[in-house]
């Protein structure tokens, strides 16, 4: 693949010039080599000025303003369309949610579950998941069934959940991208193995919409629940939920307010009157922070005009490609992620370290990645932005470290 590293006075390569103009809209990235996007990305300059300006804005003139409350309106609708743009979904099919979490409760609380119901998750899954299900369990008394995909690659995946699936399941819930494998699960497959047999699929899209070309229809998935501050470089408590339309009519509104009626019809003092918003609107509780809102819309905006799609799916799944090529041939390494179904994730483990105290040491070399606690494992996330350089210097800082450790 070459250097293409693009830091360099002497390198002037096309690749070369892109990549240090959006890195210098990536401040991160000048003071460290920011290799986990999977956890947070980076924050764009346009997403710190509009939160900035938001923010002062708000301090200076009041946050209640009759007008400001009409443009907002429009920063909403441009935000929900721009977030289906992600996706490839239609904009009444998102709702505007906190995080991927809050989406996958959405649904999984929205579902009218029945005694003796079943629902299938992976054994690879992130407490944004687990937790839910689990809470469901402890209230609900539904049984949860975990299907043993190993590191998730497509055929161990798709036998296992073939196995787990039953007469009374009501629902599969799984990732798009394991946040701990890093493996892109085969989800078309998946989706239509689950509905020959009449059960809705539930995606956490966290480390998928972003960092892969995601297609919600094409798909066929029924909820894709996704957040704005990963592989979308936004701020936190931004996110939105995909909600099929053929499914929104059953897919009731746990949590209502303000925001999840439809305001024509609504009384005070009529509970009949009660109906809700069109569309995936109606899974929409109350406030949002609307700095966060309008930062979220700059940050989509640079990504999709200026840094493009086009740019950011190739580069991120050849960047990955780098990095498990270099992972499996450092001794020691032990690849964790499949080599033919990866996202912007890799995941390997080294041989006697720590991997908590790796990442806190690598810290003080100016690199950022993360462990996983589940599997033990380091993570490196390769985003649009990274190099190949800042992927060599990872490796090599780990691999000292490791050998530090085993002198």
């Amino acid at each position: 693949m070459g250097n293409g590293h693009g830091t360099r006075g002497e390198d002037i390569s096309p690749l070369s010039v892109r990549l240090q103009a959006i890195r210098q809209a990536l401040p991160a990235t000048v003071a460290t080599a920011y290799l986990n996007t999977g956890t947070a990305g980076p924050l764009p300059d346009a997403v710190t000025r509009a939160l900035h300006e938001a923010i002062d804005a708000e301090a200076c003139r009041g946050r209640a303003r009759a007008d400001d409350y009409i443009e907002f309106l429009q920063v909403l609708e441009e935000d929900r369309r721009r977030l289906a743009q992600w996706v490839h979904a239609d904009p009444d099919e998102i709702a505007l949610t906190h995080h991927t979490t809050e989406g996958i409760n959405i649904v999984v609380w929205g579902l009218p579950w029945r005694d003796g119901d079943e629902v299938v998750t992976t054994t690879i899954e992130h407490p944004g998941v687990l937790v839910p299900l689990y809470q469901l369990h402890h209230r609900g008394g539904v049984t949860i069934r975990f299907a043993d995909v190993g590191q998730g690659d497509a055929e161990t995946t798709l036998r296992a959940l073939r196995r787990a699936i039953g007469p009374r399941t009501r629902l599969v819930a799984l990732s798009h991208v394991s946040y701990s494998t890093g493996a892109l699960l085969p989800l078309k497959d998946i989706v239509d193995l689950c509905h020959e047999r009449g059960v809705p699929v539930l995606v956490d899209g966290a480390q998928a919409a972003g960092a892969v070309d995601v297609d919600v229809h094409g798909l066929g998935v029924d909820y894709y629940a996704f957040s704005g501050q990963k592989w979308l470089c936004g701020p936190e408590g931004t996110g939105a939920l995909y909600v099929a339309r053929e499914r929104q009519a059953e897919l009731e509104a746990t949590y209502a307010g303000f925001s999840t009626i439809d305001h024509t019809t609504y009384r005070n003092t009529d509970p009949h009157s009660l109906a809700l918003a069109r569309g995936a609107r109606r899974y929409e509780v109350g406030t949002l922070f609307r700095p966060a809102i309008r930062a979220q819309v700059a940050g989509l905006r640079w990504l999709q005009e200026e840094v493009t799609p086009d740019f950011i799916f190739p580069r991120t799944k050849a960047l990955a490609a780098y990095c498990l090529e270099r992972v499996a041939t450092t001794p020691g390494f032990r690849l964790l992620t499949p080599r033919d179904q990866h996202a912007g994730l890799v995941s390997f483990a080294v041989d006697g370290i720590d991997p908590a105290s790796c990442v806190r040491h690598l810290v003080g070399e100016g690199i950022v990645i993360r462990h996983i606690p589940d599997n033990l494992a380091l993570r490196i996330s390769t985003g649009f932005f990274n190099t190949e350089e800042e992927i060599d210097r990872a490796i090599e800082a780990i691999a000292r470290y490791a050998k530090g450790r085993s002198g």
